[in-house]
C-alpha cells in the first residue's frame, strides 16, 4: 500500500499479485482525490474483491487492510505529510512483521527511502512514523549539503543549482497531472470507477 501527497491531493495504491500464463505480476489498483479515507476504503474494497474472486493470488493476511484503528493512523499520518512525499507500508512474509516507510516519489522509484519503522502490529509501524521531523530533516540536509559542497552521490561536482532542482520537481508534478489526465480520458476509466463503487461496501462492516 501506498499513500502520496501532492499539495491537497493524495493518490492511493494498493498492489496485488496476478498470475497471467507462466508469470506473476503487481497489478496497481489507483485513486487520485482529496477525500483520502474515501480514497483508501475504495481501492482496499477492490483488493479485497480481486483476492476474494480469485481474480488475484495474493493472501489477505499479507494484505495490508486496514481496521478502525490502522485507518485512522494512516490518516493522521498522511496529513503531515509534505508536498510529494508518501508512506509505503508492506509485510515482510519472512518474520511476519509489517514494515511503514517514508519517502519521496523519487526515493520509492529507486526502491529507497528516507525513514521505515517495523513492527508486528501495522497501526504502530505507521504511528511511529515522525513524518514532519523526517521531510524537514531530509530537506535541510540536500540543501546544506549541496550548499557547502556541490557534489553528487559520486563526489563529481554538481552543475545544478537549487533552481534546477526546483524545475525538476515541476516536472515530477506535471507527471502525475498528466497521469490523472490519461486516466480521464481512457475509455475504460467510466467502467473502472462504477467497479469500484460496486466494490464499496460489498464486503459488509470493516473488520475490527
Amino acid at each position: 500500500m501506498r499513500v502520496m501527497r501532492y499539495e491537497d491531493i493524495y493518490c492511493v495504491r494498493w498492489s496485488v499479485r496476478m498470475d497471467i500464463e507462466d508469470m506473476t505480476i503487481l497489478q496497481p489498483l489507483e485513486w487520485f482525490g482529496d477525500d483520502l479515507e474515501q480514497g483508501l476504503e475504495h481501492v482496499e474494497n477492490a483488493a479485497y474483491s480481486m483476492i476474494e474472486s480469485g481474480a488475484s493470488s495474493s493472501l489477505i493476511e499479507d494484505m495490508p487492510m486496514l481496521d478502525p484503528r490502522s485507518l485512522s493512523t494512516i490518516i493522521n499520518k498522511a496529513e503531515s505529510l509534505h508536498d510529494g512525499w508518501g508512506i509505503k507500508v508492506f509485510k515482510h512474509i519472512g518474520i511476519d512483521v509489517w514494515f511503514a516507510l517514508i519517502g519521496t516519489e523519487e526515493m520509492f522509484e529507486e526502491n529507497t527511502f528516507a525513514r521505515a519503522n517495523g513492527n508486528d502490529d501495522m497501526a504502530i509501524a505507521i504511528g511511529d512514523l515522525k513524518i514532519d521531523r523526517v521531510c524537514e530533516a531530509v530537506r535541510y540536509n540536500k540543501d546544506t549539503k549541496h550548499h557547502i559542497i556541490p557534489r553528487d552521490k559520486n563526489g563529481n561536482y554538481m552543475r545544478t543549482n537549487l533552481k534546477d532542482r526546483a524545475k525538476k520537481y515541476e516536472i515530477i508534478k506535471a507527471k502525475v497531472k498528466e497521469r490523472q489526465e490519461k486516466w480521464r480520458t481512457w475509455n475504460g476509466s467510466s467502467a473502472w470507477n462504477a467497479k469500484l463503487k460496486k466494490w464499496i461496501g460489498r464486503r459488509g462492516p470493516r473488520r475490527d
